[in-house]
């Protein structure tokens, strides 16, 4: 036994045989997955349909996420020639999601470990934040890991932003705006503090009485994957890509839906390439708009975003 112990320690001390080890290890899952949902169909126009395929997915995540979680939360504290090997091993670092390497498979992917942890209106919209006092101290640790992730790789490099708001006369108004392509391009593409600090500074936004948020991830479809029917493809000139809906899936799917929201189906995504940042507040609706969250504030202690880095285009207004 001793003499099979020793083996095993020359071998982690070895950096160039343990980083294959931990990187292996990150894309490790817990009890790979037999479920066939990520392939079924789901009736999106039936709430009970829609919650039960975010219960699943969260089932996926969570064992999608088991071998991240090994590395940033055990391997990481071994020593520090672990702690060295993964910081400085650019695939280890992908596999994290903290590094990108452009290359020819841009297939995109979401992040299990995020889309696991940020379930309310980053990812799934159907839970609100978990109120564990360690979630939400680990949530708001400045410098913490989280906050350099990408969400999904390839890295998204256009953000968009909507902001919608009624008052108590039912007056309307509505401006777009963007994220400067310059500043993503700083950050290599959209990480997860970017959004997390615009989206809590807006729901703690005091001047109005009901605020939420909605985060749509947005792309195109492959038409050739070989999972499109015939079915979707009589759809192709009707129906428009929304977000994507279930982040365990492999490939991505992405929903889509008619003009007339009569029709809503998913189909293999090509990219992922966009996100939308959604804001809404109203004066109107002082028990909260629906479908609003009421939280203690997660403000981070590390924030280095907020509502002035979104360029907005003029208001328009109507009754």
């Amino acid at each position: 036994m001793d003499a099979v112990e020793s083996a095993a320690s020359r071998v982690l001390c070895l950096p160039e045989l343990l980083e294959p080890i931990l990187f292996y290890a990150g894309l490790s899952t817990q009890n790979p997955s037999s479920t066939t949902d990520g392939r079924s169909e789901i009736n999106w126009e039936s709430k009970d349909h829609v919650l039960l395929a975010a219960v699943r997915d969260m089932a996926e995540l969570r064992k999608k996420a088991y071998g991240m979680r090994f590395v940033l939360c055990n391997a990481n504290q071994v020593n520090r020639r672990w702690n060295a090997v993964i910081q400085s091993s650019p695939d280890i670092q992908e596999v994290l999601f903290m590094k990108w390497h452009d290359r020819k498979d841009n297939v995109s992917r979401f992040n299990p470990l995020l889309a696991l942890k940020f379930t309310w209106g980053y990812f799934h919209s159907h839970s609100f934040p978990q109120r564990d006092k360690r979630y939400q101290d680990a949530v708001v640790r400045a410098n913490a890991s989280w906050r350099c992730m990408y969400p999904v790789l390839p890295p998204i490099r256009q953000v968009v932003a909507s902001e919608l708001e009624e008052n108590e006369y039912n007056r309307h108004s509505y401006r777009s705006g963007y994220i400067s392509t310059r500043m993503l391009k700083r950050m290599d593409g959209l990480r997860m503090d970017l959004l997390f600090d615009i989206a809590e500074a807006w729901m703690w936004n005091r001047h109005y009485k009901s605020v939420k948020f909605e985060i749509e991830w947005q792309g195109t479809v492959d038409w050739d994957d070989p999972e499109v029917t015939e079915s979707l493809i009589n759809l192709r000139g009707q129906a428009h890509p929304i977000s994507v809906k279930r982040f365990a899936n492999d490939p991505v799917k992405i929903l889509l839906g008619t003009a007339d929201g009569k029709c809503h189906r998913e189909a293999p995504a090509r990219t992922i390439d966009q996100v939308r940042i959604i804001l809404t507040q109203s004066s109107k609706h002082p028990n909260g708009l629906p479908g609003s969250h009421v939280y203690k504030h997660l403000q981070s202690g590390s924030e280095r975003w907020g509502l002035e880095n979104i360029v907005w285009g003029s208001r328009q207004t109507w009754n």
